[in-house]
């Protein structure tokens, strides 16, 4: 599930157009910093891209696994109800090199990190490629942590979540042989613990592509992603006021049937 901050309608006519995609993102994107990371709404998240750097703030110099922020992306769990979390990140490509580290920062805050507040850390090595490249948290792991270069142990011990813990994911690629990564799923079934965004999204700011489609396309941004699965294509959850006709609503940089 590809999560998005911007919806697009399509106003009294629809305009079709095609264009490639590439896998490296531009740096320095709003979920590379601690602070932005992005608040899932369901428990799979996707994305075909490839992140590059560590955001505006390299904001994890180091982990007890020893090295900090590569080429990251950060997710924010904020707890609801008290369960037990586990995941699992499955690349694309089983050859691309993933590893994720997660900090405890309920009596803490996002911009500044310490490792103590690192609860758990795997930065095993995938070349030769091990478990098909997948590494996560399950149920039967009894590790915290996987240091540096080491081959195997691709998953760690799953964590007991109370109501109100809210924890940072940080998920670093090396893509296959140091090139861009094709892109990766974070999926967290089997877990029992709850977690979501409580406050619903709401209305941020509306753009118009140009000067001369303003009456046939606008963009509106939200306060928060959302999933591109959960947008009626019909443009059914949307209105304008005073009057108006939707045609279509689509999403931003979403990908598959899921988005």
């Amino acid at each position: 599930m590809r999560t998005l901050r911007s919806i697009v309608f399509l106003l009294a006519s629809l305009f079709s157009f095609a264009g490639a995609q590439a896998q490296l993102l531009p740096p320095n994107q709003p979920e590379q910093n601690a602070c932005t990371a992005l608040q899932l709404c369901g428990n799979t998240f996707f994305t075909p891209f490839s992140y590059q750097g560590q955001g505006t703030v390299n904001d994890l110099l180091t982990t007890p696994c020893s090295s900090g922020e590569s080429n990251s992306v950060w997710f924010k769990l904020t707890i609801n109800t008290p369960g037990i979390l586990v995941f699992s990140i499955t690349p694309v490509v089983a050859a691309d090199d993933y590893d994720f580290a997660i900090a405890n920062i309920t009596n803490g805050t996002c911009d500044n990190l310490l490792q103590s507040q690192i609860i758990r850390c795997n930065f095993n090595n995938n070349s030769p490629v091990f478990n098909g490249g997948v590494v996560g948290l399950n149920t039967t792991s009894t590790l915290t942590t996987v240091g540096g270069g080491t081959t195997g142990s691709p998953f760690l011990q799953q964590i007991t979540a109370a109501a109100g813990d809210v924890y940072l994911v940080m998920v670093n690629n090396f893509g296959s042989g140091g090139g861009p990564s094709s892109g990766f799923t974070i999926n967290f079934a089997g877990t029992t613990a709850t977690f979501n965004d409580p406050s619903p999204p709401h209305l941020a700011s509306l753009t118009s592509a140009t000067a001369c489609t303003y009456k046939n396309t606008v963009t509106v941004h939200l306060n928060t992603p959302i999933a591109c699965n959960s947008i009626s294509a019909n443009g059914s959850d949307f209105q304008l006021m005073p009057a108006g006709t939707i045609a279509s609503a689509a999403g931003i940089n979403c990908t598959g049937a899921n988005g």
